[in-house]
């Protein structure tokens, strides 16, 4: 299964594991940030990039939660559920708002992974694709799935 992931500064795709060694040396990667000295997380950038696509109300790339969580979280594919989700990306966001302490968005990141998780669990249950959504969980019909998921 091979998984392809956009360069965050030239776009183009590359195999996940050949996605960092390519950063490293993007020609695009000194006009885009100004300097490479920065160490970032290539695939969980990438990641951001590919949800911020993929929303067609093109809300997720103007939240505060991009900013300051999603190049924080891990470049799996819960990180991506979580990015990916509105609904999850509306608790981070408003969950960032609420609460002022120091390592915020680390905690931020948690929460939302964990709502990715419950997410990912409750597909695996019913065997559902990717369209559905944490919306559907929120469902009355949908409780004892829910319960199930959770344990």
């Amino acid at each position: 299964k091979a998984q392809y992931y956009p360069c965050v500064y030239c776009k183009g795709l590359f195999l996940k594991s050949y996605l960092k060694r390519h950063a490293k040396s993007c020609k695009s990667q000194d006009i885009a940030t100004g300097s490479s000295e920065r160490r970032i997380n290539h695939i969980s950038h990438s990641m951001t990039i590919t949800a911020c696509a993929m929303d067609p109300t093109n809300v997720i790339s103007r939240l505060n939660v991009k900013e300051q969580v999603f190049n924080l979280m891990k470049g799996d594919d819960i990180a991506f559920e979580a990015k990916r989700d509105l609904l999850i990306v509306h608790f981070g966001n408003s969950y960032l708002m609420k609460h002022k302490r120091e390592r915020m968005a680390i905690s931020c990141s948690n929460r939302m992974r964990e709502l990715a998780r419950l997410l990912i669990s409750y597909r695996r249950i019913l065997n559902k694709g990717p369209e559905t959504s944490f919306k559907d969980l929120l469902h009355p019909e949908n409780f004892d799935n829910v319960v199930t998921a959770v344990r």
